[in-house]
Formats: C-alpha cells, sequence, structure tokens
C-alpha cells in the first residue's frame, strides 16, 4: 500500500514538472503537499490542463487554485463550479450574493454561464489548509444548501440579507399550508441568523417531525432560545413534552410560565394547571385551585366549548357569575350606542363564539344581544330565547326563554313576505316548537322559502327533518342543494348518501368527492370526513 502511494506521488511530482516555469518552489511545494494530504484522506486528486488540483465530493468537483503572482504570502484558493438551469438563473443567483456572503470565508459569484462558490486562503505553507479544510468543505455545502432553500421556496426575489421579516412571511405562510418540507428550510435559514421569531417553529419541527426528523435535543434546544428571547407561547409545548415523559413538575413549571403573557396557547396552559391540581400531578390534588386556573382559563379562551368550560360544568361550576352578566349591560352601553343595530348583534355572536381577535365572554355577549333586542333586531329576540335555558348561561328561566321565542315569533310574521332568512328563522321556531306549536309541515313550508331564497342552512334542515323521516330522495335533494351552496355539514351527509346509496344509486367516486370537499371545508364534519377518507383508501387496498 506505502509502494502504491509512492507511485501515485511520483506520477504527480511528475506531472507538477511541468508547470515549474510557471510557479516556484514554495508554490510547487505547497501543491505537492495538498495532493498529498487529499490522497491520505481518500479523495483520488488529479492535476488537470490548468495545473489546478481536482478532486470530488459527494458528486461535486472542487479544486485547489494557487495564485501564481502571489510570491511572499502565498493565496490558495478552494473553489467549486455549478451550471445555471431553469430555477438557478443568473438572476436568482445574484440576489443570493449578499447571503452566501454571511459565511464570511465564502463568496458567490455569478459568471455568464455558471455560478461558483470560492474561499482564498492566505498561507506560508499547506498546514492551514489542511487544518481547515473540512470547515470549508462544510461551508461550502452549507451555501449550497442555502441557495437551495432560498431559490426553490422562491423567496431569491426578496432582499434575503436584510428582509428577513419578508423571509419569516413566506415561511408562515408555507407552515399555514402544512408545506412543512419549504417552511423548515425558511425557519431554519433565519434561525441560523439569529432571527429569533424562527426558533419557536424550529422548535415545533423536531418536535413533530415538520420537514425533518424529530429530535428531543433540538427541539429543547429552540424552544428554550425562544423562550429566553421572550417568546413565552414555546412554554406551552415544552410543558406538553414534559407531561408526556410523566415529569410533571417540570411540565407544570412551564405551564406556569406561560400565564406571564397573553399569547395563543395561555388558555390552554392555564387548563393544563387546572387539571394538574385536580388529578394531582405534580401538586397534592386541590379541587378549589383547579377551579380557580379553569375559570382563568375561559377568560383567555378564543373558543367557546374549550376544555376548561366543559371541565367546569363536569364539576356543576358556572364559568360565570350573573353577576358578571348583570355589570356588562352598563359596561357596553357607550360602545353600543354609536354602531348599526346589525353591527350590535354580530359583535354578540364574536363574543359569544371567539374569533382569532376576540376572547370569548358570554356575559359581554349576552350584554350586545340585550342591546341588538333593545333595537328590535329579530335574530336577537331568538338569541335570548336560547340564552336563558342554555346550560353555558346561569338563568335557567324557561319562561323568559319563550317570552323572547314569542317576540320574535311576533316579528317574524311580518318579515317573512319579503325576507328570505326570516323564513329560515320562522322554520326553526315551527319546528322546535319555540314560541309557538311544533309543527314540522309549517317549518318545510318556511324553510324551503328560505331554500328558493339562497339560505344554505334552510336546505341543510329540510335534509334533516327528510332524512328522519326517511324519506331520503328528498333528504338527498335538500343535502345537494346546501352542499352546492358550500355548507359543510351537507357535503358530509352528501357524500354519506352516495357512499350508502340513500336516495341516490350508491357512487363511491362521489362520496369520495364530497368527502374530500368536506374535509377542505372549515366546518365541524370535516374531521369526520377526512376520517371517511381514510377508511375509503384503507377499503381500497383491502380490495373491499
Amino acid at each position: 500500500m506505502r509502494k502504491i502511494f509512492l507511485i501515485i506521488i511520483l506520477c504527480f511530482v511528475s506531472v507538477l514538472t511541468g508547470f515549474s516555469q510557471e510557479f516556484d518552489n514554495k508554490q510547487l511545494e505547497i501543491r505537492l503537499d495538498l495532493v498529498k494530504y487529499l490522497t491520505e484522506e481518500g479523495f483520488s486528486p488529479k492535476i488537470d490542463k490548468d495545473g489546478d488540483v481536482k478532486f470530488s465530493k459527494d458528486d461535486t468537483n472542487y479544486y485547489f487554485i494557487i495564485n501564481k503572482n502571489w510570491k511572499d504570502s502565498y493565496l490558495v484558493s478552494l473553489y467549486c463550479q455549478y451550471s445555471y438551469d431553469e430555477d438557478y438563473n443568473k438572476k436568482s443567483l445574484n440576489n443570493c450574493i449578499s447571503a452566501i456572503a454571511q459565511h464570511k470565508l465564502i463568496k458567490l459569484y455569478c459568471m455568464e454561464n455558471s455560478y461558483s462558490y470560492r474561499a482564498d486562503i492566505f498561507c506560508q505553507d499547506a498546514e492551514i489548509i489542511k487544518a481547515s479544510f473540512y470547515s470549508l468543505i462544510s461551508e461550502m455545502e452549507k451555501a449550497q444548501k442555502d441557495i437551495y432553500t432560498l431559490v426553490s421556496t422562491g423567496v431569491s426575489h426578496l432582499d434575503v440579507l436584510n428582509d428577513l421579516d419578508g423571509i419569516y412571511d413566506e415561511a408562515l405562510n408555507f407552515y399555514r399550508k402544512e408545506d412543512y418540507n419549504f417552511s423548515y428550510r425558511l425557519f431554519s435559514y433565519l434561525a441560523n441568523r439569529g432571527y429569533d421569531k424562527a426558533y419557536g417553529y424550529m422548535g415545533m419541527a423536531f418536535q413533530y417531525g415538520e420537514g425533518v426528523e424529530r429530535d428531543s435535543e433540538l427541539m429543547i434546544h429552540f424552544y428554550t432560545k425562544a423562550i429566553d428571547s421572550g417568546f413565552l407561547w414555546c412554554a406551552y409545548p415544552m410543558g406538553l413534552y414534559y407531561k408526556n415523559a410523566s415529569d410533571y413538575k417540570e411540565a407544570l413549571r412551564y405551564f406556569e410560565m406561560c400565564d406571564k403573557d397573553n399569547h395563543l396557547f395561555r388558555s390552554k396552559a392555564l387548563y393544563a394547571i387546572g387539571d394538574f391540581y385536580e388529578q394531582g400531578h405534580g401538586v397534592p390534588a386541590n379541587t378549589s385551585k383547579a377551579i380557580h386556573y379553569y375559570k382563568e382559563s375561559v377568560k383567555y379562551s378564543k373558543k367557546l366549548y374549550c376544555d376548561a368550560r366543559i371541565a367546569l360544568m363536569r364539576l356543576g361550576v358556572a364559568a360565570e357569575s350573573k353577576k358578571d352578566f348583570e355589570n356588562s349591560r352598563k359596561v357596553i352601553a357607550s360602545a353600543s350606542s354609536s354602531m348599526k343595530d346589525e353591527e350590535i348583534y354580530e359583535r354578540g355572536e364574536e363574543l359569544e363564539f371567539g374569533s382569532d381577535d376576540t376572547y370569548v365572554s358570554l356575559p359581554m355577549a349576552y350584554a350586545y344581544y340585550m342591546a341588538a333586542a333593545d333595537k328590535g333586531v329579530i335574530k336577537a329576540y331568538v338569541k335570548l330565547g336560547n340564552i336563558y335555558v342554555n346550560g353555558l348561561y346561569p338563568f335557567n328561566d324557561k319562561d323568559e326563554s319563550e317570552k323572547y321565542y314569542k317576540k320574535a315569533f311576533k316579528l317574524l310574521k311580518k318579515e317573512v313576505k319579503n325576507s328570505s332568512e326570516a323564513c329560515y328563522t320562522m322554520g326553526y321556531l315551527y319546528q322546535n316548537g319555540l314560541g309557538v306549536d311544533r309543527d314540522l309541515n309549517e317549518a318545510k313550508t318556511y324553510y324551503k322559502k328560505a331554500s328558493i331564497g339562497g339560505v344554505s342552512e334552510a336546505a341543510w334542515c329540510l335534509g334533516v327533518i327528510y332524512k328522519s323521516e326517511m324519506n331520503y330522495s328528498e333528504a338527498f335533494k335538500f343535502f345537494l342543494k346546501a352542499a352546492e351552496e358550500g355548507h359543510g355539514e351537507a357535503m358530509f351527509e352528501l357524500a354519506k348518501f352516495y357512499e350508502d346509496g340513500l336516495g341516490v344509486s350508491a357512487n363511491i367516486g362521489k362520496a369520495k368527492e364530497w368527502y374530500t370537499k368536506c374535509s377542505e371545508n372549515d366546518s365541524e364534519a370535516s374531521s369526520d370526513a377526512k376520517k371517511a377518507l381514510e377508511r375509503l383508501r384503507t377499503n381500497d387496498g383491502k380490495g373491499l
């Protein structure tokens, strides 16, 4: 083996002699030393026609080039080159030059037909090059990875050095579309540049395998960096991680950390603390403390039927007191005075059901509904009729409920001739016997008028009634109409009818079509539709 190695070196010496008139002895010595080093490392170097040392790693050709014009201090460049293609073109690569400059040792050059990376090393001999060889190669590989990230994700048109906020927005877009391969690449690019908003998403990527393999150590690393940077929402997934590992004390520490700032997971973290106190996980069981944290969780929830509210209902405790409802009317008096009648009712809905920008507050929702009723908004009378017998509210007053339903019915009789929405509401009252004796025939009559007027909920209700009467052909007709108008629950029922052959010939292809549409619809039935699709795919695989 030693003999073969010596033969290889001697061959290189004879080749190098051909370039002796261009390079001085020291330059040739450096080159020979590099050849020896690369050979020892298993790279099989060659000398090209220009006298440069060529070697390959992972299908990439690299070159060591010695600049013959530098004599006192010698200049050696490590260089690799790639051809342009449709995506990796001169325009897109030019926009990445400043980003690659952040690697400090590596520079990106965009020529007419190709681009290259180069690292320049000033030295007296080859020792510093050999010592930094793998670091330089690694930096070039990272640079190429950055280029791949910036070009493949379509952000190379941005100022990739200074517009990190723009890259972050693009990463969020990919994340929201569940395109985790692209979102991870961009979050990784940002995190490597110290962009602290990306740390939490890197933590989630390593926790849930979003675009990268799961890695608990890296998950903890990035979540910790995010928390240290003030992003306390990251304490919640950390708490979940330790809870799942049955390390309840550590989980509790992180959940309590979440309560120091307003963020998406504050309500969930407070619920988790309440659950720990109820179950005695990491702390002595204490129902009073559990109730306290459940109530705090409800305050910061943007979802009506949140876990904390359900827990309080299970314990027989009201999330809000009657006094809260009494005081709320005084609070909104001035705010509602400048709003239009319909806006007052809509604000009540926002506060009852929550939104991205609104915490659920039943006392405040009640106050706005009452204000809308004072303005004669019919929907508000119907809503109050429901509120006074709804277990989420502390009233349980059937007489008051009936009073508001009767008011609504009286006003609706004047509106049904000119309003499809009024017809729908009248159908609802007849169907459920609210403020009037229950009469399904009358309900159908009004629902049909509303459906003709384009109220998809009315068509849905007709489908439900006909299905309960086992009149599947009529049920199919109205489910189809509602589904075509975008009603998510109707899409699911329609898919089931096609799957089971109810009111229509069985058609698995059509069933899959409507399950798919439902799964993409923002409705409560979407998760059931996804399960149905998975079931049908499994059956397909079994040949059923």
